[in-house]
C-alpha cells in the first residue's frame, strides 16, 4: 500500500469529532460523572468536576494531539513508529501502548456492558 493510499479523515470536522471522542472516553461518559455525583453528599461534586475538566483540558487533549501527530509523521503501526521516531531502542514504548490500550478496552467493555 503506497503512502496515496492510507486512510485519512476526509475532513477536519471527522477528525475533530475522533479527537473528542477519544478525549472524553466512554469511562468519562458513562462512569465518572455518575460515581461523582452518588458519592458528592450534601456538599455536591461541583468543584471536583471543575478540576477534572480542567486537567481534561490541559493533559488529555495535548496527548490526543501527540498522538495524532505521531501517527500522522509515523504512518505505521504503534511499534513501528516509535521505533521510527524515537529509534529502535524504544520500539518496546509502542508495545506497551498497546498493551495499555488493550486493557482499557477490555475494562470499558465491562463497564459498557454491565451497566447497572
Amino acid at each position: 500500500m503506497t503512502q496515496a493510499d492510507q486512510p485519512r479523515f476526509s475532513s477536519r470536522l471527522g477528525m475533530l469529532l475522533s479527537v473528542l471522542g477519544i478525549a472524553v472516553g466512554t469511562g468519562n461518559i458513562w462512569r465518572f460523572p455518575r460515581i461523582a455525583a452518588q458519592n458528592a453528599g450534601e456538599d455536591g461534586a461541583g468543584a471536583f468536576l471543575l478540576v477534572w475538566l480542567l486537567f481534561l483540558f490541559t493533559w488529555s487533549v495535548p496527548l490526543i494531539i501527540a498522538e495524532y501527530a505521531l501517527g500522522r509523521k509515523g504512518r505505521m503501526g504503534v511499534v513501528g513508529t516509535f521505533a521510527r521516531v524515537a529509534g529502535a531502542r524504544f520500539a518496546w514504548m509502542g508495545g506497551f501502548v498497546g498493551v495499555v490500550a488493550t486493557a482499557i478496552m477490555f475494562y470499558y467493555s465491562v463497564v459498557a456492558g454491565g451497566g447497572r
